[in-house]
C-alpha cells in the first residue's frame, strides 16, 4: 500500500520574519544567504546578506515568498526607486 504525497504549502514569510539561515534570490545574483535585519527610521529595515556589503532595504510587512516549500529560499517583488535609478548610492533612509 502506498502513502499518498504529502501536500506542499506554499511559505510567506514578511521581512520582519527573516532569520539567519534564510536565504533570499536577489535578481542578477541569485539566492544570498539572510545574516541579519535590522530596524531603520521610517518604518524600513536593512536585510544584510552574506557576499559583500549587500543589504536590501525593505519594508517590515513585506511579503517574501518561498521559491519551495521544502527550502528557505524566498523572493519578493521588486520595486524601482526613481530617486536612485535602481543604484541605491544617493538614496537617503
Amino acid at each position: 500500500m502506498m502513502r499518498p504525497a504529502p501536500t506542499a504549502t506554499a511559505t510567506t514569510r514578511t521581512t520582519r520574519e527573516l532569520r539567519k539561515g534564510d536565504a533570499i534570490h536577489v535578481r542578477g545574483i541569485g539566492a544570498v544567504a539572510v545574516v541579519a535585519t535590522l530596524a531603520l527610521p521610517g518604518r524600513q529595515m536593512l536585510i544584510l546578506l552574506a557576499r559583500d556589503d549587500l543589504a536590501v532595504v525593505s519594508t517590515p510587512d513585506a511579503r517574501w515568498d518561498a521559491l519551495c516549500p521544502t527550502a528557505p529560499l524566498f523572493t519578493a517583488t521588486v520595486t524601482y526607486c526613481a530617486a536612485c535609478r535602481g543604484v541605491g548610492r544617493t538614496c537617503r533612509l
